[in-house]
This record gives structure tokens, sequence and C-alpha cells, in this order.
């Protein structure tokens, strides 16, 4: 288990898509206006201006999505849980 958190931060200027990945355990996604910020057990990640985000779930046993405004970016979350 690691003892440090991590946090990264992504900025987008242009046609950029990006593809994130759940990690074991509980994971959110808060999704609002241009940025959507991925927390996990090992720390966040904050992505910004994309135009398309891809969240992928493939070692979680839980992974919501919460929505705390209107996005302006394709958001694609199969297998997340809406809260």
């Amino acid at each position: 288990m690691l003892s440090e958190r991590y946090q990264f931060v992504a900025t987008a200027a242009g046609n950029d898509t990006a593809d994130i990945y759940d990690s074991p355990g509980s994971n959110a996604l808060t999704a609002s206006n241009d940025t959507a910020t991925l927390t996990t057990a090992l720390g966040s990640l904050t992505i910004n201006k994309f135009d398309s985000v891809t969240a992928n779930k493939q070692n979680a046993t839980s992974d919501t999505v919460h929505m705390a405004a209107a996005i302006d970016f394709v958001l694609s979350d199969p297998g997340w849980t809406s809260d």
C-alpha cells in the first residue's frame, strides 16, 4: 500500500481526448463545466478542457459518476454508476 497520495492535472487545447482508468477499490468521477476529476485510493487526476473523456472500468468494485454541473465535453462512462 502506498503511503503517499498523488495528484495529477492535465490541460488540453484543441480536439484532444482523454482515456482514464479506475484503480482497485472505490473510485469517484466528478464532472463539471470543462473539468473531470477522478479520485481513487491512490490520489486524483483532474482533466481540463478536453473535448472527449472516456472513463474505463476495469479494476474497481465501485465506480461512481457525479455531475456537479452541466458539462461541455463528451463523457463516456460504461459500467460506472451515476449518483
